[in-house]
């Protein structure tokens, strides 16, 4: 299986300012998100035209781009052929950006660069045959990714059902194509994996915060889930492909992990609340999605994960 953990980073130049000249920025080195908060190094490559812009006074204004963790401003040096360079400590990965304000002489210009960061949270490692990775010790095996995929398949396979009736013509094609494409989405190891982490990330958040679920609690959870699929002909095929009783029998193992990621969700909207208490429900369930978005990526950040190298 070939490594998750990346680092990806998009190029974004915009016109200069402030009669400053035009200067291309490009990321040549992103920074990386540090979980002991350590500064990363971070560099830009300026040119103006081809030429590589030496001699530069170079400022980074650091944000990220749908979080509010405020800014950090570093100055950058010249490190000669066009690079700029520094340390910057981040607080989580994820979408970045950063105002470079340019000075040459009395002449100012900025230029806006983003990237993304993905956390170096994972250890690459040879585990047993079948194990995927480890989460804090705790297996994750090929039979898991296979029953996420089964569980994303028949949860497209019913939209498609759904849309078979909705829709008709060129917008029935087109939406067939859309699910065709999901499919094949859902299929990705890594995208499973992914999201296997990240429940068992927040079901050990729920555990440490002394959550439990309770057997009726998990019991009405799986009846749910249940009756969402008992009217489908497709989820019903599936299941079977499956194998029923092993289908289910993972079935209320997942319910037991959702039932305590939901009360972590939970806590997230009552602190929400708290904090906003004239905000109306929209713009709560906006805030409260940030902030679980937030707090998953700090639990992930804690985590001893090792992935399988082969």
């Amino acid at each position: 299986m070939k490594k998750i953990v990346t680092f990806l980073m998009g190029l974004f130049v915009l016109a200069g300012c402030s009669g400053g000249g035009n200067y291309n920025v490009e990321v040549a080195e992103a920074p990386v998100y540090k979980p002991d908060h350590t500064p990363a190094a971070v560099s830009f490559k300026i040119s103006e035209g081809e030429k590589a812009a030496e001699g530069l006074e170079v400022k980074a204004l650091f944000e990220m781009e749908k979080m509010d963790h405020g800014s950090i401003e570093v100055t950058l040096q010249d490190q000669g052929e066009g690079l700029y360079g520094g340390e910057v400590a981040l607080p989580m990965g994820g979408d970045w950006q950063a105002l470079l304000t340019i000075k040459n002489g009395n002449k100012t210009a900025e230029q806006l660069v983003k990237f993304t960061v993905e956390e170096p949270v994972a250890t690459v490692t040879t585990l047993p045959e079948g194990v995927v990775a480890t989460v804090n010790g705790e297996e994750i095996s090929d039979e898991d990714i296979k029953f996420y995929e089964a569980i994303n398949t028949i949860q497209i396979e019913m939209y498609r059902e759904a849309d078979k009736v909705k829709y008709q013509g060129k917008e029935l094609e087109e939406a067939m194509k859309y699910w065709d494409a999901q499919v094949a989405a859902a299929k990705n190891k890594n995208t499973l994996l992914t999201q296997v982490i990240r429940l068992r990330a927040m079901v050990l958040l729920a555990e440490e915060k002394g959550h439990k679920a309770s057997a009726d609690e998990i019991q009405a959870k799986l009846n749910e889930t249940k009756n969402s699929y008992r009217n489908s002909e497709v989820a019903g095929k599936l299941i079977k492909e499956y194998g029923e009783e092993k289908f289910w029998s993972i079935q209320e193992k997942q319910q037991k992990s959702i039932v305590l990621v939901s009360k972590v969700q939970q806590d997230v909207i009552n602190n929400v609340k708290e904090a906003n208490p004239k905000a109306e429900s929209k713009e709560i369930n906006m805030l409260a999605e940030k902030k679980y978005e937030e707090l998953l990526v700090s639990q992930v950040g804690t985590l001893d994960i090792k992935l399988n190298k082969s």
